[in-house]
């Protein structure tokens, strides 16, 4: 992503670190344990992701 798209991002996103597990229903694999990179109320960038993951796929995360 460029500069000029992050500048006009609508939502101020804020630097902080939680662990997640991920899991997705339909593909009945083991359970990934990844973390968050930034937190917005509409969203998260998640970091350690060592498996591709489909576009558009359903995610189930657990903290804790």
């Amino acid at each position: 992503m460029d500069n000029k798209a992050l500048e006009k991002r609508v939502l101020r996103r804020t630097k902080m670190v939680v662990g997640l597990r991920i899991s997705q229903p339909e593909v009945h694999a083991g359970q990934l344990l990844v973390h968050t990179l930034d937190i917005s109320t509409t969203g998260a960038k998640i970091g350690a992701v060592r498996e591709y993951i489909q576009p558009g796929s359903v995610l189930v995360l657990q903290h804790g």
